[in-house]
């Protein structure tokens, strides 16, 4: 995982954890 994506994933968690699931897909 790059620096981008963990941003975007942290960014991602902080906006909608229900949601992160649909973000960890988009990183596989």
């Amino acid at each position: 995982m790059s620096e981008g994506s963990h941003e975007f994933y942290m960014r991602c968690k902080a906006l909608n954890p229900t949601v992160l699931e649909l973000c960890i897909q988009r990183f596989k």
